[in-house]
């Protein structure tokens, strides 16, 4: 299930290509944002890989296309994610405080976490941190703090433990600006707790959170909705655990839980 949350891909597409609308009406690099937009990995590469003559900020932009478009070529190869890794590396340790920055440190980041083996969730974890603490306000920068909570919550820990490592997640609700860095944040701690049996309180606290935020992922709105349903079912709360029954079967009459969901509403209803 933790792959329900809204692939960061989209985040690539949508956020990325504001690099190249914001230095230049006309873009060298125009093309290859426009590959990796209609998720054209193998082409937006080709267009990042083989463009010359840039220097200063426009050549850390081509740096980081071919560094994301890198993790995405297929076939997917060792080389590439060690050339991508090098890459980010680079620009993150020029220290340069800009967006091409921000996307550089997160990737690196998310590379770490999910593309070399073996993992260094450590490292990255670390770079998810300091971005959050250094770049507030900014959507891909919060986004790092549900990585964060991934990196904590998906272990095999106790249930005490899990408690622990919650609290201390939540510290950084602070910094957290955004609808959208606090929905995926509370999205993550919830369905974390829900996959990794921890206490069904926290759970329903960080759904009902996301919840208020609003989703805008179908998917993710509809599998939320009847976590908190049904923990507040299990949990003695029938009045909250219909709402949420009723807003399900009352938005999603197409979805295979439909009348699963549609029998256990009619049973609370039939136990006032």
């Amino acid at each position: 299930m933790r792959n329900i949350l809204p692939p960061v891909i989209l985040w690539i597409a949508s956020l990325a290509a504001g690099i190249a609308a914001a230095t230049a009406s006309e873009n060298p690099l125009q093309q290859g944002w426009d590959n990796l937009d209609g998720f054209l990995f193998n082409e937006a590469h080709t267009s990042f890989s083989r463009a010359t003559g840039f220097s200063g900020s426009a050549e850390r932009e081509r740096k980081l296309g071919e560094a994301v478009t890198l993790l995405n070529v297929q076939p997917r190869t060792g080389g590439n994610i060690s050339r991508a890794t090098a890459l980010l590396q680079e620009l993150a340790d020029a220290k340069i405080s800009d967006d091409t920055d921000t996307f550089a440190r997160f990737f690196l980041a998310r590379t770490l976490e999910m593309h070399q083996a073996p993992a260094d969730l450590a490292k990255a974890r670390a770079i998810y941190l300091d971005l959050l603490e250094s770049r507030p306000g900014t959507p891909l920068a919060e986004y790092g703090a549900s990585k964060i909570a991934l990196i904590d919550l998906y272990d095999n820990i106790p249930a005490a433990e899990f408690a622990r490592r919650v609290g201390e997640l939540e510290k950084l609700e602070p910094l957290l600006k955004t609808s959208q860095g606090r929905r995926e944040f509370h999205a993550n701690i919830g369905i974390a707790c829900a996959e990794q049996d921890g206490p069904p309180d926290i759970m329903l606290r960080h759904l009902l959170a996301a919840d208020k935020e609003g989703f805008t992922q179908w998917q993710t709105e509809s599998i939320v909705w009847v976590l908190i349903a049904d923990a507040a079912e299990k949990g003695g709360d029938k009045e909250l655990a219909r709402q949420y029954y009723q807003k399900f079967t009352g938005k999603y009459k197409r979805d295979n839980r439909y009348y699963t969901i549609q029998e256990r509403l009619k049973r609370l209803t039939a136990d006032q």
